[in-house]
């Protein structure tokens, strides 16, 4: 039986670390009936997405277009008796002017006899300042507050979904709810690799604990920590601040402040944000259940030990005077 898995994310939820594995194990896994194609240049399928989102980067644009690819993919696959597994989290993007046309997608897949879509969700919370991370490594960001008022108004961060009552009702526009499996990321936090274990049993996929090898421990593209990227934030506003300013700044954060985990938010945003989801989440929770009665959303539990933006006083940016004027 011919079997089309298509894994979409979300951002920021150990999608990377998964298409990297699966790169890495290609041949163990076409081995026990999986097959990864490999589509240059990323470990992820984003040249796919290409077809319905033409502003994503150009080097993930196929040579000879988009429809030409996925031609050739299912053509190579949509008969075999095996799972065809494609991932890229750029599949679950939310805007209505740059989304995938899941309508379209779910016919092009008619050729298989099996159908599965796979999303991690994340909690707003940590999803949110994740996000704000990851473009803060690319360039000069909105400052947090702004950021933060736009996304819990438009509903969408960087064109993510917020609301996954509004991404669920976006997939259903092509799949049927017994075709769309979910996973709460912080099942998986505590080892870096059970998520790329559990989606291969999920597809079927039956391994030897010891098959798989396991890039960086399983872990990537894992953000720095959060006030070490908002105060270099603050220093270089014009561009996106360079590594070793960030590194800096943690130095000088764990020496004069705390080694704990740090926040974005201050005490009361996160509040707020908590506040916000609460509802949608409970609700978007009950609906899973009806089709994937195991599905949970973990809701976010602040800790006491986290160091808030208000945290950092005087001393530390004293400190972090001195660390560059030094450096």
């Amino acid at each position: 039986m011919s079997k089309a898995v298509l894994h979409i994310g979300m951002h920021k939820s150990g999608t990377t670390a998964v298409q990297q594995t699966y790169a890495l194990n290609r041949r163990v896994l076409r081995a026990h009936g999986l097959f990864y194609p490999d589509i240059a240049p990323a470990h992820g399928h984003h040249g796919l997405v290409t077809k319905w989102l033409p502003k994503l980067q150009e080097i993930y644009h196929p040579a000879n277009g988009a429809d030409a690819l996925w031609e050739e993919t299912l053509k190579q696959h949509h008969a075999a008796d095996k799972v065809l597994f494609l991932s890229s989290e750029e599949f679950s993007r939310g805007r209505p002017s740059a989304r995938v046309d899941f309508k379209e997608l779910r016919n092009m897949l008619d050729g298989f006899d099996d159908v599965q879509v796979i999303c991690t969700l994340r909690n707003q919370v940590p999803f949110l300042q994740s996000i704000y991370s990851e473009i803060s490594k690319k360039k000069a960001p909105h400052p947090w507050p702004l950021f933060l008022s736009q996304a819990l108004k438009s509903g969408y961060a960087a064109g993510l979904f917020l609301d996954f009552n509004q991404l669920h009702d976006h997939l259903l526009e092509g799949f049927a709810p017994e075709e769309i499996t979910y996973l709460d990321y912080s099942r998986f936090t505590a080892d870096s690799t059970a998520q790329q274990k559990h989606i291969l049993s999920l597809c079927g996929i039956d391994l030897p604990a010891d098959a798989l090898q396991f890039k960086n421990g399983g872990r990537s593209n894992v953000s720095a920590s959060a006030l070490s990227v908002w105060a270099a934030n603050q220093i270089n506003t014009d561009s996106a601040a360079p590594s070793a300013l960030v590194t800096l700044c943690d130095r000088v954060l764990r020496e004069h402040v705390s080694d704990q985990p740090s926040s974005f938010f201050s005490r009361a945003e996160e509040r707020k944000v908590m506040a916000h989801f609460s509802e949608p989440n409970r609700t978007f929770q009950a609906r899973i259940q009806a089709v994937q009665p195991d599905f949970a959303l973990t809701p976010y539990q602040p800790s006491d030990k986290t160091i808030y933006r208000e945290d950092l006083r005087t001393r530390f940016w004293l400190a972090l005077a001195k660390a560059i004027y030094n450096a």
